[in-house]
């Protein structure tokens, strides 16, 4: 089974782009990069950027779907949805390049999950963003492996 999307399922009900990038169906690194415009401003001015990906809820033919959440007004806001169809560096540094290209500023701080493709696509994209892990995910992780 494929996912095709129908232009009028590309945009919000109000109107503005919903889907700003979409590789293809025949991508085998398939991508799809879900944010409006006024949420791509609100990654250009915010200071810190939280990052997950998760794969419970991520369809079928995607690996898993990616967030990146800020403050807004002291709330977490999710401002970017990103489906993907694998884990690798490669694609994960696809995305930030992507992002990167898009919002034209990079954040000055940066939490995540402790994973070495996330982190080494962060670091190769944002050279001055400060990196934080999630001690709880790099715990349990460790604690899997031992």
């Amino acid at each position: 089974m494929e996912i095709s999307i129908r232009e009028e399922l590309s945009n919000t009900n109000s109107g503005p782009d919903f889907v700003l990038f979409e590789s293809g169906e025949n991508d085998p690194d398939r991508l799809i990069i879900l944010p409006t415009d006024e949420n791509l401003s609100f990654l250009y001015l915010s200071k810190l950027w939280c990052i997950d990906g998760t794969f419970e809820i991520s369809p079928s033919l995607f690996r898993q779907l990616f967030t990146i959440n800020v403050l807004v007004n002291g709330r977490n806001l999710p401002v970017l949805n990103a489906f993907l169809a694998d884990k690798t560096e490669k694609i994960y540094t696809r995305l930030f390049e992507f992002i990167k290209y898009r919002v034209n500023n990079e954040p000055g701080n940066l939490f995540c999950d402790f994973e070495k493709g996330i982190l080494n696509s962060i670091e190769k994209s944002y050279k001055r963003t400060n990196i934080s892990v999630c001690w709880f995910h790099l715990v349990s992780n460790l604690y899997k492996h031992v």
